[in-house]
């Protein structure tokens, strides 16, 4: 029963945010919230078997809120068969595969894209991946995925670098809050998840995402810095013995 007491209490703060996120609604970012909490736990070394109740418990909830609220269901739809509901629910992926057809390999050039201007819906936050799609094209694509894939690459190896459980789980979570909502806006836009107002850090419109992320960095860049600094010499230590010269 000792797994589950780190469980209780992350509940505890979880379900605060949560409810009123739901309220609004918006389902997707009290998606990824609790998935975040669940990965924290998972870091912290809950075991998996611990987690699985709660991960189906979750995994039930979101598909019963599904079926209950017809503005999510219709996203599903839309993601399911977005060719045949191009007009209604699919509208907007649509439009986004129509962005990545016209880029192709590298683009129709910055600032010529047409998408933006009165066909993909949101192109300036959810959907800005979906321009640089159109103008980049295909290696500008790969450009910004790489960054964000580096991203997550050197943030996992300042968490493992960690000298203590908080240094840990502090950089694990800076690095999931830029990389998770990147993951999932790159398979939005590429029709590989159901739409989602997730916006792409550091490159969609908003002021209050980018302070976010530039803090999450910035506690992130700090804890580098201070694991890889060598460790003070204790006081008292002994001082290291030299050869007498003969």
């Amino acid at each position: 029963m000792a797994g589950w007491q780190p469980v209780r209490v992350a509940l505890l703060f979880t379900v605060p945010p949560v409810l009123p996120l739901l309220l609004q609604p918006d389902f997707g970012n009290a998606l990824v919230l609790v998935a975040l909490v669940g990965a924290l736990l998972f870091c912290a070394g809950i075991p998996l078997r611990v987690l699985a109740a709660p991960a189906l418990v979750s995994l039930a909830g979101a598909a019963l809120y599904v079926a209950v609220k017809p503005y999510a269901l219709a996203r599903v739809r839309g993601f399911l068969d977005p060719w045949r509901l191009a007009q209604d629910e699919g509208f907007q992926l649509v439009q986004s595969f129509v962005a990545f057809g016209r880029g192709d390999l590298l683009g129709v050039g910055l600032g010529d894209g047409r998408q933006k201007l009165f066909y993909l819906p949101e192109a300036h936050t959810d959907f800005i991946l979906s321009v640089v799609a159109e103008e980049l094209g295909l290696a500008g694509v790969l450009l910004v995925l790489g960054a964000f894939a580096a991203f997550l690459v050197a943030g996992t190896r300042i968490a493992r670098r960690a000298r203590d459980p908080f240094a840990l789980l502090t950089a694990f979570g800076m690095t999931a809050l830029i990389a998770l909502p990147a993951i999932v806006n790159a398979a939005v836009v590429m029709g590989l998840a159901p739409t989602k107002g997730f916006t792409l850090p550091f490159m969609s419109y908003g002021g209050n995402s980018l302070i976010v992320c530039a803090l999450a960095v910035g506690i992130l860049l700090r804890l580098g810095s201070r694991e890889a600094a060598p460790e003070p010499q204790r006081i008292g230590a002994a001082a290291p013995r030299h050869r007498a010269s003969e």
